[in-house]
């Protein structure tokens, strides 16, 4: 059993805010981050990434306002709630809304994290050096397939790696999915082309 966080939460916009409005979509874009795709008349497509809070930790969508986070992913989630800052819309200040929560400690079995991990992996966005939102795990693999990724990037991606090969739960998801495996394997392509 792993350690976790339960989090029922509630938002609240003032009076004057529809509760219709574009703002409750953006609460949670912030939370959970959100990815558009963009497709221009030539037939070219973008791919846009814009990580909300919890977008680089393992987490789990329990139900309508509730979320099992890491330890790692709670105070982020917390200094949210409180001050409105996140990385998907980069709000200066916390605005038209409020947010009242509980938090119960969780044990939670393998296999639910290792979902959550499979998921963190199969989500995580990276620019590659064309300036494209790329997912993480395909360039990997493209790597190992003897791909050629400018060093700079490398840099980028390592720390990357490390946070999500650091995270509270890794570990636990790294003997039971068959993903987290290939993701640990590929990595080491990553270090050996790296070095």
């Amino acid at each position: 059993m792993v350690d976790a966080f339960l989090v029922r939460y509630k938002i609240k916009v003032l009076d004057e805010v529809k509760h219709s409005s574009y703002l409750y979509q953006k609460l949670f874009r912030a939370i959970y981050g959100y990815t558009q795709v963009v497709c221009k008349q030539t037939g070219k497509k973008y791919v846009y990434h814009r990580p909300g809070v919890l977008s680089k930790f393992s987490y789990i969508k329990e139900g309508k306002n509730e979320i099992i986070v890491t330890k790692d992913g709670f105070s982020y989630l917390i200094n949210f709630f409180k001050t409105g800052k996140n990385p998907a819309h980069n709000w200066q200040s916390k605005g038209n809304w409020t947010a009242s929560y509980s938090v119960v400690d969780v044990s939670m079995d393998e296999a639910k994290i290792t979902k959550a991990v499979e998921n963190q992996i199969r989500s995580t966005y990276v620019i590659d050096n064309q300036g494209n939102y790329r997912l993480l795990v395909d360039l990997l693999e493209e790597l190992s397939l003897g791909k050629h990724i400018d060093k700079v990037f490398l840099k980028q991606y390592e720390n990357i790696i490390n946070f999500i090969k650091s995270g509270s739960w890794y570990d636990a998801a790294l003997k039971r999915s068959g993903l987290v495996k290939k993701f640990d394997k590929l990595v080491g392509f990553y270090v050996k082309y790296k070095g």
